[in-house]
């Protein structure tokens, strides 16, 4: 079975990942629609019902050389995720960003949350979407792959799949998970290590295979399992001192916890009356038409 890593851009401060197959130079991937279909039908076998947690942990460019104690990107990128947790959680260094996430599983469906946020997203197994909930402006953003990419093209465009070269760096204990770790640069200047666990794959696997799938910005494949830790390293920013990306983190730490199982109401995934309702699909179908005016 594969499966594919999708991230986005700002890449919600994290590069966001799940696979398996074999690694390499130059890995393709497959067409938008064939992920979303994979995914939904992968979907529509998962059981798992319950929560798990997601905190975004993130630190600017001199925060991290003063906890590496180094300005060397290389080092800074195979550093131990671990102390800088230490060091945040110890008060040695402020947080850029310090942001935790519940996300609530039943069977296909998720919803996801950050504390203190009250827009909200729902994947929808079912109907291989994602549905943003922006209850302060009462709208419902659509997110489905497949549409995107019929108005893409409906507007001559083709965009050319990713391409990346990736490298397994090893294996940890994580949260008291056994994971594999593999490196890939993205973006620029950005270094991603993600961690894959096989056993959190089993319970939580096919709701990441979706939520990937959903994600219209890109695509990777990578080995077994579900993402338990993430790391993200901009290097621009390190080598900049920050001056020129103020508002970007140099090192970010993605973490997966907490799993439990429990029951979750149906009521949880219901869409709000009355809402607005809009698609990226949509959006970028009207953005084309501009262009060609």
């Amino acid at each position: 079975m594969r499966r594919h890593l999708m991230f986005a851009v700002p890449l919600m401060a994290a590069v966001l990942a799940t696979g398996c197959g074999d690694t390499g130079a130059d890995s393709a991937v497959d067409s938008p629609e064939s992920v979303q279909a994979a995914a939904v039908e992968r979907a529509a076998e998962a059981n798992f019902e319950g929560t798990l947690q997601q905190v975004v942990t993130s630190v600017g460019a001199e925060a991290i050389r003063s906890i590496a104690g180094t300005s060397d990107p290389q080092a800074i990128v195979d550093f131990p995720a671990e102390r800088v947790l230490e060091a945040v959680e110890s008060g040695e260094v402020e947080p850029g960003m310090l942001q935790e996430t519940t996300m609530e599983i039943k069977g296909p469906m998720a919803r996801m949350q950050a504390v203190g946020d009250p827009t909200y997203t729902i994947l929808d197994g079912r109907e291989g979407v994602a549905r943003v909930v922006d209850t302060e402006n009462q709208m419902i953003m659509t997110m489905n792959p497949a549409a995107m990419a019929e108005a893409a093209s409906a507007h001559g465009e083709q965009a050319e799949a990713p391409q990346f070269e990736v490298t397994e760096v090893g294996e940890a204990s994580i949260r008291g998970y056994d994971a594999t770790g593999y490196r890939f640069d993205f973006v620029g200047d950005n270094v991603a290590t993600v961690w894959l666990s096989e056993e959190l794959g089993e319970s939580v696997g096919p709701i990441f295979d979706l939520w990937f799938a959903i994600n219209p910005f890109g695509q990777i494949e990578l080995g077994a399992g579900a993402p338990i830790r993430i790391v993200v390293v901009n290097k621009g920013v390190l080598e900049s001192g920050g001056n020129r990306f103020v508002s970007l983190p140099a090192y970010t730490i993605t973490d997966f916890y907490n799993l439990e199982q429990g029951d979750i109401s149906d009521e949880r995934f219901a869409l709000p009356e009355g809402y607005q309702e809009r698609s990226l699909a949509d959006l970028a179908a009207g953005a084309g038409a501009n262009s060609n005016d």
